[in-house]
């Protein structure tokens, strides 16, 4: 039997029961499948090939069996097997697989706040309320009480006993989901913007409202350029998030963080060390391709260059950040709900893309350095382009390709990075080597020059 015989016996319906059809169907299928597999088994991805071989197949019968039967085939995620089904009934999961009706009802519920479909795995409640949540909601919306060990809606209010007496003040941020207005700053000159979101607690002996006035008026003077607002991930009374608008890099660089580290912001709060404080860097998806985007995500989760990643971010993976070991060319770079939202590079919003991975830290070089890695890989991707064959299955994405781009354009607005990588002699090898005498020797100059003229930045690097 070939496509165009099954295609016949369903046009023609030379069958006895949509069972029959159905059997036959999917054994052809799994069959065909199943002979692929083991011809691609020794090439550089065989799990993706298998996986655009399948779909061909599906598109090639897909639309004489909705037609004539209103079922569809499909490769339900959850089983982990090809199904048919009626054509409504298959059902897109928030992380984008999809899956059948039983497996929905076995495993999966729907986000009462989102209303997107998860796993079960991704379930949470509050104490004080009926409805699910996912798990993204959760921390967006939730209040942990210390007292009484209990967690409570955004809206709602503990009422154990220990708070009903209490004095607290009214909180003075934003809500969670407060948007920063849009400015693209720096538009002139630039196609690409950046937003920093910051994550810090304040100190035990400060006012966390006294602070966030403070950091509000060092921004906002003229008009609003960052807003501070609550974070359910975050220390329930002190930790707070500082999300900052739209610019290019340049001005982030130049002018846009000059009065906040003036201010001295570590007398205030912590970062580094604050109860799950990070660093986010959007940039806008219009300045990138699709092909781009998807080496993007390569790269962020390439196992090869993972130990490069960590070491610049001050940590590593965790439940805000994660690292995903087969992402490929094809894996979705539209997508939705917690299982993506928190991983290395976030792809859910559909006007930015957002680097998770960066341990928070308020210390001018550290801050900058964080900045001028995003900034250089999205500027080695743009400028770049790609090989694909059975050697170069990642697209070209390793830290060796980064690599070669960074010290071939060497430039002083990348100095709080290449210091780093001084620090950790990730190019001493080269001095060896004599093609790359020039080229070393220009990085150790920019190096050099930066220690001289930062010697008190550098100094500040080392405190706790």
């Amino acid at each position: 039997m070939n496509i165009r015989e099954i295609k016949e016996m369903i046009l023609n319906e030379t069958y006895t029961s949509q069972s029959e059809l159905h059997d036959q169907i999917l054994a052809y299928l799994n069959d065909r499948v199943l002979t692929f597999s083991i011809k691609v088994n020794h090439r550089g991805n065989p799990i993706t090939l298998k996986n655009i071989y399948r779909s061909r197949l599906l598109d090639l019968l897909n639309p004489t069996l909705q037609e004539k039967t209103r079922h569809l085939i499909f490769f339900c995620d959850e089983h982990t097997e090809l199904e048919i089904v009626e054509d409504d009934e298959i059902i897109s999961t928030s992380c984008g697989n999809q899956i059948c009706r039983d497996a929905f009802d076995s495993y999966y519920f729907e986000c009462d706040n989102c209303s997107e479909i998860n796993h079960q795995d991704d379930r949470c409640s509050f104490d004080s309320r009926e409805d699910e949540y996912c798990q993204s909601c959760y921390d967006d919306n939730s209040h942990w009480c210390d007292d009484c060990e209990t967690s409570y809606h955004n809206s709602d209010y503990c009422e154990c006993d220990n708070h009903q007496d209490d004095d607290h003040e009214d909180s003075n941020l934003s809500a969670w989901n407060t948007k920063n207005v849009i400015h693209n700053l720096g538009r002139e000159h630039s196609i690409r913007f950046y937003g920093i979101e910051v994550e810090v607690q304040v100190f035990e002996r400060h006012s966390r409202n006294e602070i966030v006035d403070i950091f509000r008026n060092c921004f906002n003077q003229d008009r609003q350029f960052i807003v501070c607002k609550r974070d359910g991930s975050l220390h329930t009374e002190k930790g707070f998030e500082l999300s900052s608008t739209n610019a290019s890099f340049k001005i982030h660089k130049e002018k846009f963080w000059n009065d906040f580290f003036e201010l001295n912001p570590a007398q205030y709060v912590k970062a580094y060390n604050g109860y799950n404080c990070g660093i986010h860097i959007h940039c806008n998806r219009s300045a990138f391709t699709d092909d781009q985007l998807r080496r993007l995500n390569i790269f962020y989760h390439n196992p090869e260059n993972r130990k490069l990643i960590t070491d610049i971010a001050g940590r590593g993976a965790n439940d805000y950040c994660r690292f995903v070991d087969d992402i490929d060319y094809h894996s979705p770079i539209q997508t939705g709900g917690s299982v993506y939202k928190y991983r290395v590079i976030n792809f859910n919003n559909n006007n930015t893309i957002e680097v998770r991975i960066f341990k928070s830290n308020i210390k001018q070089i550290s801050f900058f350095r964080y900045l001028e890695f995003v900034h250089t890989v999205n500027n080695w991707i743009l400028e770049t382009t790609h090989d694909y064959n059975d050697n170069h299955s990642d697209y070209d994405t390793s830290k060796n390709n980064y690599f070669d781009w960074l010290l071939k354009n060497i430039n002083k607005d990348y100095s709080n990075l290449l210091i780093f990588l001084d620090d950790k002699n990730y190019f001493d090898h080269l001095q060896h080597i004599e093609q790359w005498n020039d080229i070393y020797t220009n990085f150790k100059t920019v190096v050099h020059d930066f220690r001289i003229n930062n010697e008190e930045l550098i100094r500040q690097e080392s405190e706790e």
